[in-house]
């Protein structure tokens, strides 16, 4: 399966939260995340759910896929905003306190010269943030982007960018290290 995450969805939903990055948590580690997938290919969006939830997991996060949590399906870019809406309104009530949203935010066309040659290409932006709750708002923990050309899309599958989105939260301390990890385990 490779990364094909719909385009509308992003440029659609990205604005409807605040992205303001929280001054008060520097590290902080979500203990009950919900992982969403936004993207109108279903496959992509269970297939990066399942993946994501497992490697959380395997550091010690109490991860759910948002389709265990609900029946929103984000079929039409019409309906995204407002059942993503809906999913964090049954997310706050469930007493989760942090999603995780990963969706594609835009494409660009480029052009470049080859050896005398123009030749196109595109670059797919994917985002992935994470969100907690904190008193009444919902309030940007951390986010990433990453920028995959077209002619990655036949090499890079799924798995690929849930890694390299673990790698960076442990190198921002947002997820403890596999190791940090395995000695909590033990010396509880």
């Amino acid at each position: 399966m490779f990364i094909t995450f719909g385009t509308v969805y992003g440029q659609t939903i990205a604005p409807h939260i605040n992205k303001k990055k929280t001054e008060n948590v520097i590290t902080l580690t979500p203990k009950k995340i919900v992982i969403i997938g936004l993207t109108d290919n279903l496959e992509a969006r269970k297939t990066f759910e399942k993946k994501m939830k497992e490697k959380l997991v395997s550091h010690g996060i109490d991860a759910y896929r948002s389709t265990e949590v609900s029946s929103m399906v984000f079929t039409e870019a019409s309906k995204a905003e407002e059942e993503l809406n809906e999913l964090i309104e049954i997310i706050t009530q469930k007493n989760f306190d942090s999603f995780m949203i990963t969706t594609v935010t835009g494409v660009e066309e480029k052009m470049d010269a080859v050896k005398g040659q123009l030749e196109s290409y595109k670059i797919y932006h994917l985002e992935t943030d994470i969100y907690i709750f904190e008193e009444k708002e919902i309030v940007l923990l951390w986010g990433m982007c990453l920028d995959i050309y077209d002619y990655q899309l036949v090499q890079l599958k799924i798995e690929d960018y849930v890694n390299a989105i673990v790698l960076q939260m442990q190198y921002e301390s947002i997820l403890p290290k596999k190791e940090e990890t395995e000695q909590l385990r033990v010396s509880n």
